[in-house]
């Protein structure tokens, strides 16, 4: 169901068979195009997504419903900057409302409502937030402010849930392959590349056609018949013109990789 330029989140795919993908192929095509999603994981279509795995792949109603309805269900930010307000460690600093105690159809994401609950406790958190929510005329959302604890009204599917990542990009292949030019991801980042000329508005309207948009400036061209800049891609950095790859720490040091003895350890490298 997930194409082959996706490697992320899925069994036997991962940093490693994307990089090799790029050290094998993508590093001598002739135009090279590095990109990112904007808001990826928030800007999920839930709805759709779901509809498209229960049409065309038999996605079960009652799971249609109960992810759709988690999707749905407002959360609770402990989002003070307080340090006194701050969760203990191994206290949750995202609390799901169960869906089943709440009509999630009822809240609206424009309407808010600031409200405190100086409590860390999943269920004494959970009680008196269903209590204030449920008192409320129409349902509603809550926003970040100024308060030690905060409601609102998630979008996309819920991140830190097992299935979220998957159901997520799940959106990217809701329609054709790239014509234009060759693809390869990780999760929401990633590489096109072709040996003939496409344009930043091919990608654009790629991922236009899926309900997302890029970011356009963590986006742009990596190569066009002669190296522009640097290709960054999962930690790693492949500089072009001195034919070298390498990993940055966030001090500055790099960390030299032998192209070819990486590329070689790659290809033998069991993937499980």
């Amino acid at each position: 169901m997930i194409p082959d330029w996706q490697h992320g989140f899925l069994p036997k795919r991962g940093t490693l068979t994307a990089w090799r993908k790029i050290l094998e192929t993508t590093i001598k095509a002739k135009y090279i195009y590095e990109f990112d999603l904007k808001g990826f994981f928030d800007n999920v279509n839930v709805t759709g997504v779901l509809d498209y795995l229960y049409v065309q792949h038999g996605l079960a109603e009652k799971f249609r419903a109960q992810i759709e309805a988690f999707s749905r269900a407002p959360r609770i930010s402990f989002a003070s900057t307080k340090e006194e307000d701050q969760p203990k460690v191994g206290d949750p600093t995202l609390i799901p409302i169960h869906p089943l105690k709440l009509n999630a159809e009822d809240m609206k994401p424009g309407e808010t409502v600031e409200m405190s609950l100086p409590l860390y406790d999943y269920e004494e958190a959970e009680e008196a937030a269903l209590d204030a929510l449920l008192s409320l005329p129409n349902g509603v959302g809550a926003k970040k402010g100024d308060n030690a604890k905060d409601w609102y009204l998630p979008t996309g599917f819920p991140q830190g849930a097992n299935i979220s990542p998957f159901l997520s990009i799940t959106q990217l292949v809701m329609g054709k392959d790239p014509s234009f030019a060759n693809l390869i991801m990780y999760a929401d980042d990633g590489i096109f590349y072709s040996d003939s000329k496409f344009t930043a508005t091919n990608v654009r309207e790629f991922f236009l056609e899926r309900g997302l948009e890029i970011a356009e400036l963590k986006s742009g061209w990596v190569k066009e018949a002669k190296w522009l800049k640097p290709l960054k891609f999962l930690g790693l950095t492949y500089d072009g013109d001195l034919d070298r790859l390498a990993a940055s720490t966030r001090e500055g040091a790099d960390l030299i990789f032998d192209k070819q003895d990486l590329v070689t350890s790659l290809a033998s490298q069991p993937i499980v």
